[in-house]
């Protein structure tokens, strides 16, 4: 199952580049829709350990835009 994300805290991004540059930092990442853990916050490390083989999306530009970040 994908693992859907937004950044974190109210925080959007515009670009593409930004998103990326704000996973491979770390910041947070709160997950959304009907995933079970949704309303859960992960990061890149979170996302090596416990994804297990799940790629991670976010969206972004006010949830119009994904990306893949992870998988």
């Amino acid at each position: 199952m994908d693992i859907i994300v937004v950044p974190a805290y109210g925080r959007d991004y515009k670009y593409p580049i930004d998103v990326d540059r704000a996973w491979l930092a770390g910041e947070d990442f709160k997950i959304v829709g009907l995933h079970p853990d949704a309303g859960r916050y992960i990061n890149n490390r979170d996302a090596e350990h416990h994804a297990n083989g799940s790629q991670v999306w976010v969206r972004y530009n006010n949830q119009t835009d994904k990306i893949k970040v992870h998988g």
